[in-house]
């Protein structure tokens, strides 16, 4: 029987290579990449809530959802686009490893993630997709985001899309 676990990570377990949580989550460079993008996060003053989830002990995801105060404008820039949209948090980084994709992980993940967005009180989650993605963009719309626009980063064709929380 397998062991199921989605548990909220900090940035010091992320700095500690997870060594609270006794394993290695991610090569050296994976686990560089998202402490730079958390720290860089927690300058702009946002919070977030960083998920991974775990099967057996050995993390096969995760997970960024950002936000700041639901009662103000949310700004999130991806370079010098600038995406504004009201009660709405941000969806980053969310992926599961290969070797466990298409056995229903994304989506629980992806669940959790949606209720810790409406215990904020969020009507909206918004997320960019790089276009040649076009397996994440296909799960995404499956789950129910809808395409805004499209914005350009360093030369990169990103799609902005946006899920509302509540239904209608």
């Amino acid at each position: 029987m397998e062991d199921l676990d989605i548990k909220q990570i900090t940035i010091s377990d992320i700095e500690n290579n997870y060594k609270n949580l006794g394993n290695k989550l991610f090569e050296r460079d994976i686990i560089k990449h998202l402490s730079f993008e958390i720290g860089l996060f927690n300058k702009r003053n946002v919070e977030m809530d960083y998920l991974c989830i775990f099967k057996n002990n050995i993390n096969i995801g995760c997970g960024i959802l950002v936000y700041k105060d639901k009662r103000k404008k949310q700004e999130f820039a991806y370079e010098k686009q600038l995406v504004n949209l009201p009660n709405s948090c941000l969806l980053k980084n969310c992926y599961i490893e290969k070797p466990f994709r298409n056995k229903g992980y994304f989506s629980l993940m992806f669940s959790n993630l949606k209720q810790r967005a409406k215990s904020h009180g969020f009507e909206k989650m918004v997320l960019a997709v790089n276009k040649n993605n076009v397996n994440a963009f296909e799960i995404f719309k499956h789950l129910g985001f809808k395409p805004l626009k499209s914005i350009f980063v360093n030369d990169e064709n990103f799609i902005v899309m946006e899920k509302e929380l509540f239904d209608v």
